[in-house]
């Protein structure tokens, strides 16, 4: 067994991450840069909340506990790899500045998807999003379209959980958006009461969605007296709308590249 942090050296959290953020500078895509930033956010609350100060103490089962907890969160499974396929390559450059053991990384476990799971992670790509942000960004500014990619794609909440938040539910001058579970007004999260949380929001997605709620957002309530932030002129965005306006942006004609062979962008 190996002898705790024998030949490491004291590595904070934040500190860590910063310099392998630093280091992945350059090197990747911007969208990707940005991505990784997201997710180890995530491990940062995380790491804070367990009182964990020196990445030297990071066992495999503190690893695993952070899984559970981000699934325990509501991640959709693709969205759950691409967390766990980032802190493995972070802590791979951690063991590399003999910050963790080198054993650590492959200890992290990614979570295995099924075929429809594979079919639904073109949203997530770092590279398809940058592109798709980025053309929403420039024709399509403060849409409902471009709030629903941009919170789908910065928070990895799932389509039905964007669908539920309320305007009550957005605190932005706070960067932050609260998840509530409320099946009596039909909005349920997939994990009922464990799956309600605050989500901290990046600057930019904070001020696309407070453009979208002051010019664009269609001033309409559901049928409970609601206001949603996802509407239409009938009142909230229905699962089948958001998932179709989802699935719609992320082909890649709707964001000026060519459209697959046979396709077009009605079909």
């Amino acid at each position: 067994m190996t002898e705790p942090n024998s030949d490491l050296e004291d590595l904070n959290p934040s500190t860590g991450v910063q310099m392998y953020l630093n280091d992945r500078h350059g090197e990747v895509s911007e969208a990707t840069h940005q991505s990784h930033g997201y997710r180890l956010e995530r491990f940062l609350e995380w790491c804070d909340d367990e009182g964990i100060e020196n990445l030297n103490d990071l066992t495999g089962r503190d690893i695993q506990t952070f899984k559970l907890h981000r699934k325990q969160e509501g991640l959709a499974p693709a969205t759950l790899k691409s967390q766990m396929d980032t802190l493995r390559v972070f802590l791979r450059f951690c063991a590399s500045i003999d910050g963790v053991h080198d054993e650590l990384p492959e200890s992290v476990n990614s979570p295995s998807l099924s075929d429809d799971d594979k079919r639904g992670t073109d949203i997530l790509r770092a590279e398809a999003a940058e592109k798709i942000l980025a053309h929403r960004s420039k024709y399509d500014y403060a849409s409902r379209k471009h709030v629903e990619i941009r919170v789908l794609w910065a928070t990895g909440m799932r389509m039905g959980a964007a669908r539920s938040i309320d305007l009550r539910d957005l605190h932005l001058d706070n960067r932050y958006i609260e998840l509530h579970h409320r099946p009596d007004s039909e909005t349920p999260l997939k994990n009922n009461l464990r799956g309600e949380r605050q989500i901290a929001l990046d600057p930019q997605t904070t001020n696309v969605i407070r453009d979208y709620v002051d010019e664009n957002r269609v001033d309409s309530s559901d049928d409970y007296g609601r206001n949603p932030l996802l509407t239409t002129k009938f009142g909230r965005a229905s699962d089948n709308s958001v998932r179709a306006w989802s699935y719609q942006m992320t082909r890649p004609c709707q964001y000026g590249m060519d459209c697959p062979h046979g396709r077009t962008p009605e079909t």
